[in-house]
């Protein structure tokens, strides 16, 4: 979990949805197995979250020192920041609302 970053950059989100990363923490916390993350190398050593911003959240929160990730590759020379906002745009809710 120290090698995520979060970028506002990157995410197409107003603001984090406090409900749904108290959800995802109780799940957490009952055991249950939750949809990976997806990240992208920011070349850095470290991971930007693309796509899974409030499971990354929810572990912290939970005391999680991992959580289960999928590794994404950048496309036509993509920079890390355009590939994670990419693919959180393609994740995110069909609610344009929580979209910036």
């Amino acid at each position: 979990m120290s090698q995520l970053v979060f970028s506002r950059d990157a995410w197409p989100r107003f603001a984090l949805n406090e409900e749904r990363v108290d959800l995802f923490k109780e799940l957490f916390a009952a055991g249950e197995e939750l949809s990976p993350i997806e990240v992208v190398p920011d070349g850095a050593n470290r991971y930007l979250i693309a796509d899974g911003v409030h499971r990354a959240n929810a572990a912290h929160r939970a005391g999680h020192a991992e959580i289960a990730a999928v590794l994404l590759s950048l496309e036509n020379g993509e920079t890390p920041v355009a590939c994670a906002l990419r693919r959180g745009l393609e994740t995110a809710t069909k609610d344009l609302s929580l979209i910036h």
